[in-house]
Order: C-alpha cells, then sequence, then structure tokens
C-alpha cells in the first residue's frame, strides 16, 4: 500500500538519543549501538520501513529528550511517501521510507538550528511546515550544503554528546535487477 504513495524529493529528520557507555557519540557513530555506522563516505542500508519528518527542530527536541547523546539525521532524499494525512498529527509532517533504501553519510556537523535549516524555506500554507527549496535537484544533493569546510573531523564528532549526521539517498536497484542478481 505504501508503494502506492508517490514518493517525494525533500528534507527529512529523524532523531535519536541513544544511550552510550561513553556518555560520547563514538558508539553511536561508529555503529556498535546497532543503528548504522555513520562515517563520512560510508553507505548503508536501512532494512525496514522508516519514519520521519520534516521538522528539524521537532527532530532536535527527540534526541535532546533524555540522557543519552543526540543524534539527528538529517536525510536528502527522492523516495519519502507522506503519510501526514493518515496519522493523529498530521502537522508533525511524517513520512515513511520503503524497506531497503540506501543511503551515503555526506557530512556530519554540530547539532545546530542553523545547520537543520540550512537547504530548507519556510511555506506560510502548513503553519511554519518546511519545504524544500526549489534549487533542490537530485542527484545534486550535495547542492543543499553539506559544507565540508563546517564538517566536523570524524574524533572531534565522536567526542561530542549532539551532531548532526547528513545522509544522501542512492538510487534503489530496479525490481529487475534484484530478479537478477539475487541467487
Amino acid at each position: 500500500a505504501l508503494e502506492a504513495l508517490p514518493a517525494h524529493r525533500g528534507v527529512q529528520f529523524v532523531g535519536l538519543n541513544v544511550p552510550t557507555p561513553s556518555g560520547k557519540l563514538t558508539e553511536a557513530l561508529n555503529g556498535d549501538k546497532g543503528i548504522g555506522s555513520f562515517y563520512p563516505g560510508g553507505s548503508m542500508v536501512w532494512r525496514g520501513c522508516a519514519s520521519a519528518t520534516t521538522d528539524p527542530m521537532l527532530a532536535k527536541q527527540r534526541a535532546m529528550a533524555g540522557a543519552g547523546v543526540a543524534l539527528v539525521l538529517k536525510i536528502r532524499s527522492n523516495s519519502s511517501r507522506d503519510v501526514s494525512a493518515f496519522v493523529a498529527s498530521p502537522d508533525l509532517g511524517e513520512r515513511l521510507f520503503l524497506p531497503r533504501r540506501r543511503f551515503r553519510v555526506a557530512a556530519i556537523h554540530a547539532l545546530e538550528d542553523s545547520q537543520l535549516r540550512r537547504g530548507l524555506a519556510s511555506t506560510g500554507s502548513r503553519g511554519g511546515a518546511h519545504a524544500l527549496l526549489d534549487a533542490f535537484e537530485a542527484p545534486g544533493l550535495t547542492a543543499l550544503g553539506s559544507g565540508a569546510a563546517s564538517s566536523l573531523p570524524w574524533e572531534d564528532a565522536c567526542n561530542r554528546r549532539a551532531v548532526c549526521v547528513v545522509l544522501d539517498e542512492e538510487d534503489a536497484p530496479s525490481s529487475a535487477a534484484l530478479g537478477r542478481g539475487g541467487h
């Protein structure tokens, strides 16, 4: 049923509060906590459906709620499904990703409001909801400013308690390719 919904290109966010033994992001970023490795340039596959929001401040709030470290995923994608019309709180801008979506880690930044909002513009139609700027064109996702100059070095990111990880969605293999490649 989700496949029948139109795919949307845009930016979505996931806020995670992850308890770590060190109290720093090392274990969350290197894959020890079971949520994937976020080393810049690396790729990851989400095997199941994943829920995200279009509201960066909601994701930040969720990530900061708790005693763990705060990890916000800023996902630049072209395949999320808008399910806000089917949920109890449509103003949260909920989006779903279908299973087997592949992402590349573009950058890690300090968790700052300006970084979360980069590449977004307010639209008056949904009470401050955010929409991607018209300048966004896939596959040139780096145009949204992952900003290598503002990216954190790996060691610095691992020693923090809060970061924003930018993920770029990669094209999924076609059904035909999956049929040929699956032995």
